[in-house]
């Protein structure tokens, strides 16, 4: 799904800032606004987990327990100043570090730089789309080659296909700016095989493009479908609009919930482990309603932390920085 948001990402900042981007102080405006939107949140739990890699050496050198990665291995010095200035995702680091799903918004950040610099330099709707859609030959061609991954390659590549083809999606619905589908029968099939092929994606064929174009399709179908439609409707309840909103601090904060559990079930209720195909130990629950009920427990921490997050660290940093820059 983090492909579905890089594709509704093109999108909407597609339609926020195609007209907006003509001058050198523009595009430092708009990146100020991404940087604002994006950098406190990743920059406050990229100290979380340096705490984390503390709490690990201390409990190494005190009790003799190794976790699955050593403390300060992955997490060096090295990997600690790349996540800092966002650059984790775009140097060879060997793996995910820190925190392992902030990779996704390294690879965002610089791919908002691309497309800002890519408006900025050219004004002709025919030759912006010739450029979008070499982006999509260069970045589909580099997923085909080395799959789906999220290292300096592979998610940049991700990244730029999936954003790329949002700005197309934008641009093609734009198009059809008067046709306008009354029926909710387009976007809910769209919507539900979405569902479906995300739930299989290792038997889609050549997912790592085709997803993206599904995501993109959808995107279009929702974007075109009346207000009045029930799928809309529901689409636009205030309940999910709110885990819209807080939907970035759901993906950033869930793995530092997802390791404090895993250590409380393993350390504090002395829950049995077992070590996995990868060597990694690992908890073994051997009910899946109690692993599941575990599940919904840290889903709804998750949303609580998010939820906090989004009033007090994302909201007034993001309308601070917006006042300070030109609307």
């Amino acid at each position: 799904m983090v492909d579905f948001f890089f594709v509704l990402s093109g999108f909407v900042i597609c339609l926020s800032y195609k007209d907006k981007l003509s001058t050198i102080p523009s595009l430092i405006e708009f990146q100020k606004r991404r940087f604002w939107r994006l950098y406190p949140l990743h920059l406050m739990m990229l100290l979380v987990f340096l705490g984390i890699e503390f709490a690990k050496y201390f409990v190494e050198t005190r009790f003799g327990l190794v976790a699955n990665n050593p403390a300060f291995t992955i997490n060096n010095t090295e990997s600690f100043v790349a996540n800092l200035f966002l650059l984790h995702n775009w140097v060879p680091l060997g793996g995910l570090t820190f925190n392992g799903p902030s990779w996704s918004i390294s690879a965002e950040f610089f791919t908002y730089l691309i497309f800002a610099t890519t408006l900025l330099l050219v004004r002709n709707a025919k030759v912006l789309v010739t450029i979008a859609f070499l982006y999509l030959l260069i970045s589909g061609y580099l997923l085909l080659a080395i799959g789906w991954g999220t290292d300096n390659i592979g998610g940049p590549a991700r990244c730029v296909f999936g954003f790329f083809l949002g700005v197309l999606a934008y641009l093609v619905s734009n198009r059809l700016r008067e046709a306008i589908v009354e029926s909710s029968t387009p976007a809910t099939l769209l919507l539900v095989a979405c569902v479906w092929c995300v739930s299989n994606a290792d038997i889609i064929f050549y997912s790592e493009i085709s997803l993206p174009l599904l995501f993109a399709a959808t995107v279009i179908a929702v974007s075109k479908t009346s207000s009045s439609a029930t799928v809309t409707k529901i689409l636009s309840n205030a309940k999910l609009v709110w885990l819209g909103t807080i939907s970035y601090g759901v993906y950033m904060i869930h793995a530092a919930v997802l390791w404090g559990l895993t250590q409380t079930l393993r350390f504090v209720f002395e829950f049995p482990t077992k070590t996995n195909v990868e060597g990694k130990t690992v908890i073994d629950i051997s009910s899946i309603w109690l692993a599941d009920l575990l599940m919904i427990f840290a889903l709804g921490i998750t949303i609580f932390l998010a939820s906090l997050s989004y009033r007090v660290l994302e909201k007034p940093l993001y309308a601070d920085a917006s006042k300070s820059v030109k609307p």
